[in-house]
């Protein structure tokens, strides 16, 4: 009987041990195929991101690349603006077309030639020793889509004795212009409104947070 259990015993013993052998290599199996698996989709997800990189970028220059017309339309973008500065309106209306509107730093702000030379009228008195220099321009073209067409943008800073505190200030501005048949038709421009006014003297007050 002692024999018996013994050998039985052993036989237990021996058929553990083939479960467990033949587990570990099942398990070690499995965890070679789950490193294929994820080497297989690394590779699967470098070359998606490659591909799509490549495709990026050979459709944005397909859609956009520097205007046939940059020099002449950088010229009359920035005679535009320096006829702005010096209040020459007979200027500024033979350089832009007959439809042309004018976009300010705000969503809502729009403005046509005859209301944008009506507000310039109202800033020229108090903004005196008017200066713009020109910090940096290209123009591009915009082969299909809404926004297909010429543009000029231009990288201004404004310079200017603001009569009403005394005080000179500058207004870094960037200037989005659309050109049609070499004239201006757009002008989108923005600038840190917060910094001016700073410069100026003014202070922020926040809101008043309402009390618990």
């Amino acid at each position: 009987m002692s024999n018996w259990l013994t050998f039985s015993e052993k036989k237990e013993n021996l058929t553990f041990f083939s479960l467990k052998l033949i587990t570990c290599k099942l398990i070690r199996k499995m965890m070679r195929t789950t490193r294929l698996l994820f080497t297989f989709l690394f590779i699967c997800l470098l070359a998606f991101q490659v591909s799509a990189q490549t495709n990026t970028a050979r459709h944005h220059a397909d859609l956009v690349s520097i205007s046939p017309n940059a020099d002449n339309n950088i010229t009359v973008a920035i005679d535009y603006v320096n006829a702005i500065v010096r209040n020459d309106w007979t200027k500024v209306r033979s350089l832009i077309t007959a439809g042309f509107m004018q976009y300010g730093p705000g969503a809502p702000d729009s403005t046509n030639a005859d209301q944008y030379a009506k507000v310039w009228q109202e800033w020229y008195p108090i903004q005196q020793n008017r200066e713009v220099f020109i910090i940096a321009s290209t123009s591009l073209q915009v082969k299909e889509g809404m926004n297909k067409g010429d543009w000029v943008l231009l990288w201004l800073d404004y310079h200017a004795l603001f009569t009403n505190e005394n005080k000179s200030a500058h207004v870094p501005i960037q200037m989005t212009i659309m050109m049609e048949n070499g004239k201006v038709a757009v002008e989108r421009t923005y600038y840190d409104s917060g910094s001016l006014l700073t410069q100026l003297g003014w202070t922020m007050t926040p809101p008043q947070t309402a009390k618990k």
